[in-house]
């Protein structure tokens, strides 16, 4: 178990309760990672859950069509990830390795999730909201991300 002051600041329970935040806190479960310990890998089907870093880096991973693993980004501190298999429990999209540090991080399991949310619902409500909202800020700079790409490889267009 985790203690409030742990999570009560990070965005994914942004708008909780203190009542809230101490529910949340006893069903999430802390896990040390050594450095370069893959968590999860793209494609596999493991627990639908959503994973917030308290300690240290993790590094978002694709296979290359060649086979290679290649680095997309960096989630540090107070990022969460798995959020799309711990929505919709299809297998995961990317492979999550801690980067050259040890890490810690947090775990929230779906089934716990949906026992929690029947005792608080708003703060399921709450938590889900917060995913959506930060999945749509990704969506949105990956638009701007592919067109800025687009531009450059085959210049303004008008019609």
């Amino acid at each position: 178990m985790v203690k409030v002051k742990d999570i009560e600041n990070l965005s994914i329970f942004k708008g909780l309760t203190d009542d809230e935040l101490k529910a949340i806190a006893e069903i999430i479960t802390p896990d040390i990672f050594p450095a370069g310990k893959q968590i999860f890998e793209e494609g596999e089907v493991t627990c639908p859950c959503v994973y917030i870093i308290q300690k240290g880096k993790v590094d978002v991973q694709k296979r290359s069509k060649e086979g290679d693993l290649l680095t997309l980004s960096v989630q540090r501190e107070g990022s969460f990830f798995g959020e799309l298999s711990f929505i919709d429990n299809k297998p995961h999209s990317a492979t999550m390795t801690t980067a050259s540090e040890e890490s810690v991080v947090m775990r929230i399991d779906r089934s716990d999730f949906d026992k929690l949310v029947q005792r608080y619902p708003a703060a399921g409500y709450k938590v889900l909201m917060n995913i959506t909202l930060d999945i749509a800020k990704i969506a949105r700079r990956m638009n701007t991300q592919f067109m800025d790409m687009s531009d450059y490889v085959y210049g303004r267009t008008k019609r």
